[in-house]
């Protein structure tokens, strides 16, 4: 059997480099005390939101702001068009939870967050670029173990996050696909053998 190469079959999704194109954060103010961005930190469904999220402009502020199709807060932040077709996948371990942005005083609804719960712990080792210390994994560039990954269904990790690394959410070539379709804006995707660390800035 021909060895499957999942660093060709899988993305991480980066905002595209235009000044106008902000990041995004927590507006503490508008949201439950109790309920903050850690939330999205964790590896399960989030059950106890039952209202549209506020998020705010994150620094820095750029002087001419412009709401795309995806901005990245951390978790990532889609648009309708692109949550809409997330929705339609109804993919495993994954949420899309109401959200607005507040930009000078005025409310733009139609934005979700997109949570993804499901992590698979399937870093390679030896072909991958890490650095450890005291516990704790920096990645600067990585090879995906295709022993591990295909003991899962495709249906099971269309979108994951890397388990070593949780902050690199992975997109399956189809979900890219199906995403690219829309004509979005804001938003590039990189394939694994192709990401580094420096990424985001190029």
């Amino acid at each position: 059997m021909d060895k499957i190469d999942f660093d060709k079959e899988y993305y991480l999704c980066l905002r595209e480099n235009n000044d106008n194109y902000p990041l995004l954060a927590w507006d503490d103010e508008k949201n439950p005390k109790n309920i903050d961005s850690s939330i999205f930190a964790i590896s399960e469904p989030i059950f106890d939101v039952n209202f549209v999220i506020n998020l705010k402009l994150g620094a820095p502020v750029p002087d001419k702001p412009e709401l795309v199709d995806y901005h990245y807060m951390p978790p990532d932040v889609f648009s309708k068009k692109i949550a809409d077709v997330l929705d339609e996948m109804d993919l495993f371990n994954a949420q899309l939870l109401p959200a607005q942005i507040l930009v000078d005083k005025k409310l733009y609804k139609n934005y979700s967050i997109f949570h993804i719960y499901k992590e698979i712990m399937c870093l390679h080792r030896e072909r991958s670029d890490i650095d450890i210390e005291e516990g704790v994994i920096e990645v600067n560039s990585f090879s995906i173990d295709e022993v591990v990954l295909d003991k899962y269904k495709l249906e099971y990790r269309l979108v994951f996050m890397l388990g070593e690394s949780p902050n690199l959410k992975l997109y399956h070539q189809s979900v890219v696909d199906k995403i690219l379709g829309t004509n979005p804006k804001g938003l590039r995707f990189i394939r694994v053998d192709e990401w580094n660390i420096g990424s985001s800035f190029r």
